[in-house]
């Protein structure tokens, strides 16, 4: 078992006191010393390793033995109490104020660690693989591969690199990235928000699309009386252009003969090369010309464009799953 720091034990020992006598060693300690062992008892809470957490979960009932009975204080929280029944309320604050910047320094990435992976990918939006990667490495290996499997294909190659080739970065960059992360999680509740929501109604989504038109359209009716614009969310998100892939030959090029040859263009800008095939695959060669033209002729399209053109096609790919319901490879 690795031995623990003196200071942590120090900490420990003084949460197995009962609250009086932890006052007063915390009114002879100094402001210091009492900072520190704070810093130990942050950091032990978020505490990520399990051999560190094993030791300390070990030495916590060995004081229980000893102490046999005695009020324990559980945590940070109880500490903070005693520091304002010890210090009073003004120093206690700076003192812990000061102890959680010790403990963020030394481990920068624990308050991510418990970010749902969407939100956690959504803040890390336009940071380069190193910095995407440095943060992945930090979460435990389920969410980080939950996160993985969230990122752009383009780039989560570099970013496993970066993960696997385990560059360090100083203390002082790990912090600021760890620090802009938080800043973005906390300025954008209300986009973590309308994630989860949209996560929930691409389940509700999936599920009726599985049902037969018949039985489907009544429950998107009666949705659509009690919430118009969620009914409407509801089925746009039975196809998104995710699903384009996995639509059988026939269902997409019974769509393709209505969309506007140019507004395809636009919708293969930027678009995956098997999405791209599967398109070009389900057209006539007439058509594949016409829309190699079309392409050609296009001048700087950017992303609203783009989502311009797949709007055409989805809505198109909507209408037949309303009428007679789409039919997927992977049913």
């Amino acid at each position: 078992m690795t031995p623990l720091p003196p200071k942590r034990k120090a900490a420990m020992l003084l949460m197995s006191l009962d609250p009086a006598s932890a006052a007063e060693l915390i009114k002879i300690a100094g402001a210091e010393l009492v900072t520190e062992l704070a810093a130990e008892l942050a950091s032990l809470e978020t505490d990520p390793d399990g051999r560190r957490g094993a030791a300390a979960a070990t030495v916590r009932e060995f004081l229980e033995l000893l102490r046999r009975g005695r009020n324990q204080p559980k945590g940070l929280a109880d500490f903070k109490g005693l520091l304002e029944s010890a210090l009073g309320a003004d120093q206690s604050q700076q003192i812990m104020a000061k102890a959680q910047r010790m403990a963020a320094a030394r481990d920068p990435f624990s308050s991510l660690r418990d970010i749902e992976p969407p939100q956690l990918v959504e803040a890390l939006a336009g940071e380069s693989p190193q910095v995407v990667g440095m943060v992945l490495a930090e979460l435990p290996s389920s969410r980080s591969a939950a996160a993985l499997g969230l990122l752009p294909d383009a780039i989560r190659p570099e970013v496993v690199k970066a993960m696997a080739s385990g560059d360090s970065a100083s203390s002082e960059v790990r912090l600021r990235i760890a620090t802009a992360v938080q800043q973005r999680l906390k300025q954008k509740p209300a986009a973590q928000s309308t994630a989860g929501r949209t996560d929930r109604l691409r389940r509700v989504a999936l599920l009726l699309r599985a049902q037969p038109p018949k039985q489907r359209q009544p429950l998107i009716d009666s949705l659509s009386q009690q919430d118009a614009d969620m009914a409407k969310q509801v089925n746009d998100l039975m196809v998104i252009w995710e699903d384009v892939g996995q639509v059988v030959d026939r269902s997409l090029q019974e769509a393709l003969r209505v969309v506007d040859t140019r507004k395809l263009a636009l919708a293969l800008v930027g678009c995956d090369e098997r999405t791209a095939e599967k398109i070009r695959r389900n057209i006539s060669e007439r058509a594949r010309a016409s829309l190699d033209e079309e392409k050609s002729l296009l001048s700087s399209p950017g992303p609203e464009d783009a989502q311009e053109g797949r709007t055409s096609l989805l809505e198109a790919l909507r209408g037949i799953n309303g009428e007679s319901g789409l039919r997927f490879e992977e049913d």
